[in-house]
Order: C-alpha cells, then structure tokens, then sequence
C-alpha cells in the first residue's frame, strides 16, 4: 500500500514505481512512502463512484502523476493527468500514456483479454 499525506493507506489494484526511487531509498519495510509512478483501479462491482472518486483525489495529493481507472464492464480505461485532466480510451482504442517513464502504449483491448 502507499502512505497518503492524510494518513490513509490505499492499495491500487496494480502501480509503477520509478525504480530511480528504490535505488535512491531501498524498498521500505511497511507502507510505501513515496508518489507512485501510476496508480492503477480496477473498477469492482462493489465499488461505489464516491469512493473512487475519493481514491484518485489522494494519490494526486500525495503526489502520484497518474491514474487509470479500469472499467470491465465498459471495456474503457479513463486515464486521469490530474483528478480533473482525465481522456476516456475505448476497447478499439490504443492508450498512449505519455508523461511516465516509460511512455505506455498499447491497444485497450490487451487489457480486457
């Protein structure tokens, strides 16, 4: 999980971890200290809109550059910059995530196969 400046900890589903950053501090025993690379949200059937949108306001605010929240049922993957800077990619899509490094890009389809 990621130690977020209110205290909370949150666990993405998956994330990128700048290895620069565990070269420079090591992986620590506990929490993860340090802004993610990306988060990456799966969107369950038991999550609630609220709640997600909770989730991407703190990995923002404790410094992550980017969020991808995945929706199965859609097939879309909505790609936030910043919790209101957010592009939609569809099935027939190919996400181009620049800003990371690396840039990521790949058909959407990959994911949902």
């Amino acid at each position: 999980g990621i130690l977020l400046p209110s205290g909370n900890v949150r666990g993405p589903d998956l994330c990128l971890i700048s290895t620069e950053l565990i070269r420079t501090h090591g992986i620590p025993t506990g929490w993860w200290p340090y802004p993610l690379e990306l988060a990456i949200e799966v969107i369950g059937a038991e999550e609630r809109r609220a709640d997600l949108d909770r989730k991407i306001e703190e990995y923002f605010a404790a410094g992550v550059r980017q969020v991808w929240k995945v929706n199965p049922d859609t097939r879309k993957v909505a790609l936030y910059r910043s919790p209101t800077d957010v592009t939609i990619f569809a099935e027939g899509d190919e996400l181009i995530a620049t800003g990371l490094p690396p840039m990521l890009r790949f058909p959407v389809r990959r994911l949902f196969e």
